[in-house]
């Protein structure tokens, strides 16, 4: 094999990598259990916007567009403001026939103004008093 007469430092440096290898793999080893644990739990903390009680995911395009129809301006105010004034009855024709050209949203949706509860769900647009 390798012959290394009198040259501690090289024997030194060597032993430092490989106990530097062990080490790094041991670290590699338990990240990726780590990963796996977390993702067999399907719920990561600070993504609790997107995930339903029922496992399913909220798609991006069906939050957007609610956040979208709520700032959408009927004269002077918008949807949202109607909505958190009670008169929702008001721009109920409206909302319908806005969502109504839109494609078919898969998922729902839910954002609160002022104590009603708003939900985008289907292609419909329900309001309730929280």
């Amino acid at each position: 094999m390798f012959k290394f007469s009198n040259k501690r430092a090289s024997i030194g440096a060597a032993m430092t990598w490989v106990v530097a290898t062990f080490i790094i793999f041991f670290l590699v080893i338990l990240f990726i259990y780590s990963s796996y644990t977390m993702a067999k739990e399907k719920e990561i903390k600070e993504l609790d916007i997107f995930v339903l009680d029922s496992g399913k995911s909220v798609g991006m395009d069906v939050e957007q567009t609610l956040l979208a129809l709520l700032k959408t301006k009927i004269g002077q105010r918008s949807v949202g403001n109607y909505i958190s004034q009670g008169r929702y009855e008001e721009v109920k024709s409206f909302v319908k026939s806005t969502l109504n050209e839109l494609p078919e949203l898969k998922g729902s949706a839910v954002v609160y103004v002022g104590n009603k509860k708003i939900e985008l769900k289907d292609n419909s647009l329900e309001v309730s008093d929280e």
